[in-house]
C-alpha cells in the first residue's frame, strides 16, 4: 500500500552581485534577473532521511507560487538538481 508523506524544505537564494552575504533567514525566496548582474538563484534542501527506501519512491510534487512579480514579461525558469553536499 502506498504511503503518502510531506516534506518542507529549507530555502534560500543567492545573488550574484552579493556572492558572500546569507539570506538564509529570509522570509522570501527571491530569483530572476532584476537588473544587469543582479541575478539571483533559489535553493532548497529537502531531509529525506526518514525515507528508508529512498530507491522506491515513485512519484513526487513541487509546487511553487508566485507571490509578487517586476514586469509584464513572462520569465521561464529552470530547475536543477544540486548533487553537491554542503560541508
Amino acid at each position: 500500500m502506498a504511503t503518502e508523506t510531506t516534506i518542507y524544505p529549507s530555502d534560500t537564494f543567492l545573488r550574484e552581485d552579493e556572492a558572500t552575504t546569507n539570506y538564509g533567514t529570509s522570509t522570501l525566496l527571491r530569483v530572476g534577473q532584476f537588473s544587469g548582474t543582479n541575478r539571483r538563484h533559489g535553493l532548497f534542501t529537502f531531509n529525506c532521511s526518514a525515507f528508508t527506501a529512498p530507491s522506491r519512491i515513485v512519484s513526487s510534487v513541487l509546487t511553487l507560487t508566485e507571490q509578487n512579480t517586476f514586469g509584464s514579461t513572462s520569465r521561464t525558469m529552470k530547475l536543477c538538481r544540486n548533487t553537491q553536499t554542503a560541508s
